[in-house]
């Protein structure tokens, strides 16, 4: 699936790009400003205000919708985490010859989720993270469908369902990577910043006042919101993501790691000979 235009100008550069770009467009402006007759400011003076108030509007909606976008990708990662160990605990209801080959299975699998995250941007690692997180997905169902013809009882139903739901945050987290701000809210919110430093310079040149400090900060202001709004919705390649998230991940795959480790060692001591 293609990006979109903007999705692939990295967001610091978008950000630089407003910044001048409005401080550029209120010079000119300004200048043009200059040679008007001052009466024009009255006329003009409600625009600027409507101009300004669909501005903070369109800040605000669009930054909410990115905010609510990253919360639901980091939300997705602690639930695929939780099935992932309640899945890993209910092992214990399959025939015993594959409660290991079970764990063992999940073992890979959190440590793929892990790669999944740290992969970032990179389409090549991504794809391959999640072919393999699919064929464990086969395996895993393959053994819990085998405890099923032999026992079906509400404990393996249980282990059923819990694999399923793992199975299904797989595919959301997929979409959930995918769902972004559409490019159109975006581009509208950057015309909408030029055109406020537009109105905003001439009205000032009819005035003959120069506001150099307040719309140098004002500006920087409104390109900080709008590098945030658009960093929050790039997962994996923005410097915002979703890391609490991770970290939950992060510690289930070191806990399943060791429990395996320490579950195999118990396994070869059973297996020496008196």
């Amino acid at each position: 699936m293609s990006e979109p235009l903007l999705y692939r100008i990295p967001s610091w550069l978008i950000a630089v790009g407003l910044f001048a770009g409005m401080i550029l467009i209120w010079e000119v402006l300004f200048r043009v400003g200059l040679g008007q007759k001052r009466e024009q400011a009255n006329d003009l003076g409600p625009i600027d205000t409507a101009v300004a108030g669909l501005l903070a509007l369109i800040l605000a909606f669009s930054f909410s919708m990115a905010s609510d976008r990253f919360d639901a990708r980091e939300e997705v990662i602690v639930s695929e985490a939780d099935a992932i160990g309640t899945t890993y605990l209910r092992c214990d209801f399959l025939v015993p010859a594959d409660q290991a080959a079970c764990r063992e299975r999940l073992v890979r699998y959190s440590q793929a989720r892990v790669e999944f995250f740290e992969a970032g941007h990179d389409q090549e690692k991504i794809l391959d993270v999640s072919a393999r997180s699919e064929r464990l997905h086969d395996e895993l169902w393959e053994l819990v469908r085998r405890t099923h013809e032999v026992r079906d009882t509400p404990a393996v139903a249980l282990t059923v369902d819990s694999l399923n739901g793992l199975i299904d945050l797989h595919t959301d987290r997929l979409a959930a990577q995918r769902r972004i701000v559409p490019q159109e809210v975006t581009a509208v919110t950057l015309s909408l910043c030029l055109a406020w430093g537009a109105f905003a310079g001439y009205l000032c040149g009819l005035a003959g006042k120069r506001l150099h400090v307040s719309w140098f900060g004002f500006s920087a202001l409104v390109s900080i919101v709008i590098f945030c709004s658009i960093d929050l919705d790039r997962p994996g390649r923005g410097f915002i993501r979703p890391v609490r998230g991770h970290a939950v991940m992060v510690e289930l795959a070191t806990k399943l790691r060791a429990q395996g480790a320490q579950g195999a060692r118990r396994d070869n001591q059973r297996s020496l000979p008196p």
